[in-house]
């Protein structure tokens, strides 16, 4: 027969690595005696996998400022885009009123107005112009 082959020891914890002693609130302990039993592995990886996501969890926690921090500057670009297209369209309509004046077409200018209207509605709507404010001076 053949010798049997002899097992190597285990090492025990605190000499493969550091040994901290750590007094957890309730619910924290709780929670990790749980996981613990759901999962059938020791307290002690349960704590070290959550220690080990720390890191991580700070990185998406400046991810999540970063892209609400995008949200505004898109939010704010769209309110630009959308008040340099209603100042065009208001800038065409005068155009066509003044031309409309010109050939003493009243019913073209009374539909101009009308449309002139419109656009300073949805340009306050927009927030691109307040209700009743005198224009500003360059």
């Amino acid at each position: 027969m053949a010798p049997r082959s002899k097992k190597q020891k285990a090492i025990p914890a605190y000499k493969r690595g550091r040994e901290f002693k750590v007094i957890l609130p309730p619910d924290v302990s709780e929670r990790i005696e749980r996981q613990a039993r759901e999962e059938g592995r020791p307290q002690s990886r349960i704590i070290v996998y959550d220690l080990s996501r720390i890191p991580y969890l700070e990185a998406q926690t400046q991810l999540g400022v970063l892209v609400r921090d995008m949200e505004t500057l898109l939010l704010r670009q769209e309110a630009r885009t959308i008040t340099a297209e209603l100042t065009d369209d208001l800038l065409a309509t005068l155009r066509e009123m003044t031309k409309a004046d010109a050939d003493g077409n009243m019913g073209a200018l009374r539909a101009k107005v009308a449309k002139v209207r419109v656009i300073l509605s949805a340009m306050e709507k927009h927030g691109a112009i307040k209700e009743n404010e005198p224009a500003r001076r360059r």
